[in-house]
C-alpha cells in the first residue's frame, strides 16, 4: 500500500513540477514552452508562434495575423489547437468549460530581424464559462 501512495505522489509531483497555475479572469504572460495549470486535470503547454504580422519599421497594405500552438492536457488525453490574435473563430477558444483568449503577442516583428521563439510573450486570459 505504502508503495502504490508513494507511486502516486511522485506522479502527481513530475506532472505538476514546472506547470504555472493562473488565476481565471486575470491576463497572465506566457512564453514558448510554458506550461500553464488551469485546474488539476486541465493543462496546457505553448509549442510555438507563427507571426506575419506586418514589422513594425514597415508600411504593410495587410496587417497580418499571429498564432499561438497550443498543446491542451485533460485528464489522459491531449488535445492540439491554434488561437490566433485577429482570425476570427480563432479567438478565444473554447475547452474543458474554459474560455481561452489571446490578448496579445511581443516583440512586434522588425524587417531585418528574426524573433526567436524563446523571445515571445504571450498574454492571456482564461475565464470559466
Amino acid at each position: 500500500m505504502f508503495k502504490k501512495y508513494l507511486f502516486l505522489s511522485s506522479l502527481l509531483i513530475f506532472i505538476f513540477t514546472g506547470c504555472e497555475k493562473i488565476n481565471t479572469g486575470e491576463s497572465f504572460i506566457s512564453k514558448v514552452s510554458d506550461k500553464v495549470r488551469i485546474e488539476s486535470n486541465l493543462s496546457y503547454s505553448i509549442r510555438s508562434v507563427n507571426d506575419w504580422r506586418c514589422p513594425k519599421d514597415m508600411m504593410c497594405i495587410h496587417s497580418g495575423d499571429v498564432e499561438v500552438s497550443l498543446r491542451f492536457h485533460q485528464g489522459l488525453h491531449n488535445t492540439d489547437k491554434v488561437i490566433s490574435l485577429y482570425t476570427n473563430g480563432k479567438n478565444p477558444i473554447e475547452i474543458g468549460g474554459y474560455t481561452i483568449k489571446l490578448l496579445g503577442v511581443d516583440p512586434r516583428p522588425e524587417a531585418d530581424k528574426t524573433t526567436s521563439q524563446a523571445e515571445f510573450r504571450i498574454n492571456m486570459m482564461v475565464l470559466k464559462n
